[in-house]
């Protein structure tokens, strides 16, 4: 066959000879885990006795070069004769032996070669086999995960939406007591508000005390007036019920009006969009998944909340986690100074504070930024983000326990009987905006 047919012959032997495909992957499973890192110990063993043979090889080659050394140095020292001939014979007998040895320590050699790479293989392929079953073990409780997430969320949405029915009047306390007595107020709404919940939920966090509320009200169209209160906790908010619930101050008698003390802009409407900004609210951030509307901060001693509603705008993502959005949200107070946010939770449509929510493409829910550590003088403050996505300046922080304190002390001095009690608003109005 000449060289050109040769050539010829290969070339088309590689076009039409058939490829094959790579083999799908297979499920790993423990035994075969098992498997694969006994026949690594196996293989590591038998390179492990390979090697030693021919370390043994070596030292057998080496001795019999040393002996055909010594068989050449007698050879030169023997006499003429037999004793000549004789020293030559064991040259040429030490000669095979070497030649013997050389071989064996080759075979040896090679041997403990090839042992080394199949123990390396077989090392290799058991940590593979071990690393796709983790990966494939992840993978399945992803699953899971992700199939209970939608099968949970599959029944909060079949299920019927019930309201909560409004929290009965308290047992009226000593000083309502006193105020019922002179005609000044009835027994105030008991301090079982969202902000209340809110204020368990950072004491728990921070270890530092529990929040109550207790409310006072005039009997002479006044509205109720809360007044939040936090017990053995530095940083425990407790300030938002007299925000949330504050009534009018009582000094008009019979008027009715629902006055909010202490209150962030917006927080007694409905929050409808309107136009540019919502109703209320001081500014708006959009960031690639989600906007978020600013409409007011409050604070209790050195803790500041700010109240922002948080809509969802990347189509992909239902299962929403507080921790996980706005992160780089911090608050400059008017002295310049910065504080980064401590934490952030969810408010659902019962008042309730949750870190995860199920928050469809384009709804809503209110959304509460808590920062620590700011000086009781602040009185404005700004709301910034690192990625330059929110810039809200000019917010004024409300403090509502003064707020609260001043309204129900009004309202306890000028009502009188005889006029229909106003009723505070529910926090429930002002938990989540509708959605659009």
């Amino acid at each position: 066959m000449s060289r050109r047919t040769f050539r010829l012959t290969l070339m088309l032997t590689l076009i039409f000879s058939p490829i094959k495909l790579a083999a799908q992957p297979q499920q790993v499973t423990a035994d075969s885990v098992a498997t694969a890192q006994a026949n690594a110990q196996a293989a590591q063993a038998q390179a492990a006795s390979a090697q030693a043979a021919s370390t043994q090889a070596t030292a057998q080659l080496t001795a019999a070069e040393n002996a055909f050394r010594t068989a050449l140095t007698n050879y030169s020292k023997a006499p003429a004769g037999a004793a000549k001939t004789a020293a030559q014979a064991a040259v040429q007998q030490a000669q095979k032996t070497v030649q013997q040895a050389e071989l064996t320590a080759r075979n040896a050699g090679g041997q403990a070669a090839t042992a080394r790479a199949a123990a390396a293989r077989a090392t290799a392929q058991a940590n593979m086999a071990q690393a796709m079953l983790a990966r494939q073990t992840a993978a399945q409780q992803a699953a899971a995960q992700r199939a209970a997430a939608q099968q949970a969320a599959a029944a909060a949405k079949a299920a019927p939406t019930t309201t909560a029915p409004a929290p009965a009047a308290a047992t009226a306390s000593t000083s309502a007591s006193t105020a019922k007595t002179s005609g000044a107020g009835a027994a105030g709404a008991s301090g079982n508000s969202a902000t209340n919940e809110f204020n368990t939920v950072l004491g728990d966090i921070t270890g530092n005390g529990t929040a109550s509320g207790k409310g006072v009200s005039g009997t002479n169209g006044a509205g109720t007036t809360g007044a939040g209160a936090s017990t053995a906790g530095a940083n425990a908010f407790a300030g938002n019920t007299g925000a949330k619930n504050g009534g009018a101050s009582g000094s008009q008698p019979g008027a009715g009006s629902m006055q909010q003390a202490g209150a962030s802009p917006g927080e007694g409407s409905a929050r409808k969009a309107g136009g540019e900004f919502a109703a209320g609210a001081l500014g708006i951030g959009q960031s690639t998944g989600s906007l978020l509307t600013v409409y007011g901060c409050s604070r209790m001693g050195t803790q500041i909340v700010c109240d922002t509603d948080f809509s969802n705008q990347d189509n992909s993502v239902t299962q929403v986690n507080s921790a996980d959005q706005w992160k780089d949200v911090y608050l400059q107070d008017d002295a310049g100074d910065n504080h980064m946010r401590s934490m952030s939770v969810f408010e659902n449509d019962n008042g309730d504070q949750r870190t995860q929510i199920t928050l469809p493409y384009g709804e809503k829910s209110r959304y509460l930024l808590v920062f620590n550590g700011v000086p009781a003088t602040v009185k404005t403050v700004k709301l910034k983000s690192t990625a330059n996505v929110l810039d809200v300046e000019g917010i004024p922080v409300t403090d509502p326990s003064q707020a609260t304190a001043q309204s129900g002390g009004a309202a306890g001095a000028q009502g009188a009987p005889g006029v229909q009690q106003a009723t505070a608003p529910s926090s429930k109005s002002r938990a989540k905006p509708p959605r659009s």
